[in-house]
């Protein structure tokens, strides 16, 4: 799974050591796999944060409201982690 909040520049994508020995058209084809990867996880975060909001009667969450969100990826099925309540949607 993606770190959504905390994108990995080119330089230090380079860096890690499952890229590091791949040629430079291996590295990059691999990064632009990570930058579509990270794109979709946001969208999806996006979306499913938006079904919050709306569950929540509009009212938009606060920041520390976001901070608790956790996508999982489940059989399909995505996980809210909102303080010590755990929903499933």
């Amino acid at each position: 799974m993606v770190d959504i909040f905390n994108e990995i520049s080119w330089p230090q994508y380079r860096k890690l050591d499952k890229v590091r020995n791949l040629t430079e058209q291996q590295q990059a084809d691999s990064y632009r796999h990570y930058l579509n990867e990270l794109a979709s996880e946001r969208i999806r975060y996006s979306h499913y944060a938006n079904r919050i909001q709306i569950s929540n009667g509009g009212k938009k969450l606060t920041k520390k409201e976001q901070e608790f969100i956790l996508l999982q990826e489940n059989n399909f099925a995505l996980l809210q982690e909102n303080g010590s309540n755990i929903i499933i949607t």
